[in-house]
């Protein structure tokens, strides 16, 4: 997770890459489907990535929204 425990929004989780692979192609995937997950933005551009949980929305939408995620990267990795 990005930011560190004390400075997480109840709102946004941001989720730094760390070693991963590059995710832009599977955000583009993604909002491809009508699902909309944002890059990060300024110097956390490409490092990072946001995703919005406010409103009605319960653990088995973020659930299969990481699963579709997910295979997202799976099917975008070169």
């Amino acid at each position: 997770m990005f930011p560190a425990e004390g400075f997480r929004s109840s709102t946004v989780s941001c989720i730094a890459r760390g070693d991963g692979p590059d995710f832009v192609p599977a955000l583009n995937a993604l909002k491809a489907e009508g699902i909309l997950v944002s890059n990060g933005y300024g110097d956390l551009k490409g490092t990072t990535f946001r995703i919005g949980h406010m409103g009605d929305h319960q653990m088995t939408d973020i659930d299969d929204l990481l699963q579709r995620f997910d295979q997202a990267l799976l099917a975008t990795a070169n």
